[in-house]
């Protein structure tokens, strides 16, 4: 096990009384199982108390933990129910980010993309009947989520963005991109003053500007425009062109927001191979960015890898969804360990694999899954991921 990791687990508080030394299994060998576990495929407490009893000899002789054999599934549920959520939160953010410097950055004249976006834990019903929401912002490049912030209960991302954005270090040249929930006056002052630039989703939550921009824009000629090759793949047809339109200042209502430099226009259009339908959609973007057609058509793409990457593998391969917690607690610590999980995949796979599948989106969703379907059948290979 690496000593990032070592650290980690010893630094999440204990929330027994320990000074009475009436427990039997430490918090950090139990955080080690669980992480373990997952990384090769159990998804319940049951699979993974199997687990841990299958390799128990392996774990004493490798990590030397569990001295007094494996916890019981009530074990887990107290453990998972107990940790500070946030407080382990934070420490994996302190993780996440030493991971992260660790991986190159993107090509040279990319920029580097931190994408902020929520995910609903749909396993875990709160009493308003809503799903406990966590933000993360996401490192599109390297892959790993470097931050975590839960909505409360009776609010939603609008007020935990601006904590990730607070605690967020960018890098010079950063984009931070959002979808529409996130236009918000508040949030773009907060990246502008954090020295990032932004590319926001633009919406009817923001109806007076959204409306000007329909309004303005076919009479204006844009400034760059790009329309990348025909692409063909899960039986669509797929075509793409970016319009980015520099001169906006006479544009109503659009100098409420900070450092506006060019409202992007995205058109795609889709038709299904099968049945010979088609659909179209026109997106609308404001951004302090001014760059190429083409950079800004990379960035609006880019910024869903957050869905299509992290969340994707949250579910499909972590089944997280599927995964039913009683209480908001749980779910959040639930979540922080599966991202812990997620973290190490993205560090083994841009580490060690080639250059052709670490930058294609497709080949990393095959490589996430043949990495964890490697370490459920070699303990030996899931225990190097975990060296890191």
């Amino acid at each position: 096990m690496s000593e990032r990791l070592r650290r980690l687990v010893c630094s999440v508080c204990d929330y027994r009384k320990t000074h009475k030394k009436n427990f039997r299994h430490p918090l950090p060998d139990m955080l080690i199982l669980s992480m373990l576990a997952r990384l090769c495929g159990c998804g319940t407490r049951k699979e993974i108390v199997h687990f841990g009893e299958y390799y128990l000899q392996l774990l004493q002789s490798a990590y030397g933990i569990l001295p007094s054999g494996v916890p019981s599934e009530p074990t887990l549920c107290r453990m998972e129910n107990s940790i500070d959520d946030d407080a382990f939160a934070r420490l994996y953010a302190e993780f996440a980010r030493l991971l992260a410097d660790g991986i190159d950055p993107p090509a040279d004249g990319l920029p580097v993309i931190k994408a902020v976006d929520g995910k609903f834990m749909r396993g875990t019903t709160l009493e308003n009947g809503r799903w406990p929401d966590i933000v993360s912002i996401y490192d599109v490049g390297r892959g790993i989520a470097t931050d975590t912030e839960a909505c409360q209960e009776k609010s939603n991302e609008i007020k935990a963005t601006p904590k990730l954005i607070e605690r967020a270090a960018f890098e010079p040249g950063t984009v931070v991109t959002a979808d529409a929930m996130n236009c918000q006056t508040g949030i773009i002052d907060l990246i502008r003053q954090k020295g990032a630039h932004y590319f926001i989703a633009l919406k009817a939550n923001q109806r007076s500007l959204r409306y000007s921009v329909e309004d303005a824009l076919p009479g204006m000629t844009p400034d760059d425009e790009y329309h990348p090759g025909v692409e063909i793949g899960h039986g669509r047809i797929h075509e793409r062109h970016c319009r980015v339109f520099y001169a906006v200042d006479g544009i109503s209502g659009i100098g409420r927001f900070r450092d506006v430099c060019a409202v992007v226009e995205v058109t795609t259009r889709t038709t299904h191979k099968a049945s010979g339908e088609e659909s179209s959609q026109t997106r609308y973007y404001i951004t302090s960015m001014k760059e190429s057609a083409q950079v800004m058509d990379y960035v609006s793409r880019r910024h869903w890898g957050i869905e299509n990457n992290q969340h994707w593998e949250l579910d499909t391969l972590q089944g997280q969804d599927a995964t039913k917690r009683k209480y908001p607690k749980a779910a959040r610590n639930l979540d922080t360990i599966q991202k812990i999980v997620h973290a190490i995949i993205a560090y083994t796979a841009r580490r060690k694999m080639p250059e052709e599948i670490s930058s294609s989106k497709e080949k990393m969703k095959t490589q996430f899954k043949s990495l964890m379907t490697m370490a459920s059948f070699n303990i030996g290979f899931a225990l190097s991921m975990m060296a890191l």
